[in-house]
């Protein structure tokens, strides 16, 4: 059977989110800007809260020199490889709370050339999605994608650059079925989000989705959502 073990408390913060890229690098969030990196030895305090008083609530790893933080009042934090900054765009696209974000990186063309990009969305508080893409190296392009629902939304996973669910209060889903992947550098507006439906009469809070992928073989997509009162979708 498995077994957990106490890692030692490094700090008294409270932790929201993590991620892993590989066995030498993956990153922790949480309150007060805390950012916990994983070195493949040791959890070492990087910056974080330095950079903001606000509480990060979602990480997402694309690579070795690319990663982004959300978090409270807007905010997002990137990783260049060698140290976290504040977002750079300006104006930066929202000031609701954000509370997670996914993507997945894909194969595309920028300029002719073969790139590794990626493709993902931020999700918070009154329904906020914001939709960003770009490739390893080159600069992101951020934007707010039209608003399906007001209803909060708690978490969000991507299938692939094309197929993703977020989910949140009142049994909110919502499915992106995007057809076309806009190219990096795009000003994103939106990105094919529409709701999608909950079982009847259900209206549970929901926090949290994730992708099985044993069924792809027989072209079967399976996810799982959790949420209050035991919930299980």
């Amino acid at each position: 059977s498995s077994q957990f073990s106490v890692i030692k408390h490094y700090y008294t913060s409270d932790y929201y989110d993590i991620d892993f890229y590989n066995s030498t690098l993956g990153f922790i969030v949480g309150t007060y800007g805390r950012i916990v990196r994983w070195d493949g030895t040791f959890f070492d305090d990087k910056q974080g809260s330095s950079l903001t008083k606000n509480h990060l609530r979602g990480i997402r790893i694309f690579d070795r020199n690319s990663a982004f933080a959300v978090g409270d009042y807007g905010t997002i934090l990137k990783w260049n490889g060698a140290s976290w900054s504040n977002y750079s765009n300006t104006p930066v696209p929202t000031t609701q709370n954000l509370t997670a974000i996914d993507g997945v990186n894909y194969s595309c063309f920028v300029g002719g050339a073969p790139r590794n990009c990626y493709i993902g969305a931020a999700v918070g508080k009154n329904g906020t999605l914001l939709q960003f893409v770009s490739y390893v190296g080159g600069s992101d392009s951020w934007g707010i994608s039209t608003k399906p629902d007001t209803k909060d939304l708690n978490g969000i996973k991507y299938y692939n650059e094309t197929f993703a669910f977020a989910v949140g209060s009142s049994g909110k889903i919502l499915v992106n079925r995007g057809t076309s992947i806009l190219p990096p550098g795009t000003t994103l507006k939106r990105n094919n989000w529409y709701n999608d439906t909950s079982p009847p009469g259900f209206t549970e809070n929901l926090n949290d989705i994730i992708f099985f992928n044993n069924l792809t073989s027989i072209g079967l997509k399976v996810a799982y959502a959790v949420g209050d009162s035991g919930t299980v979708l």
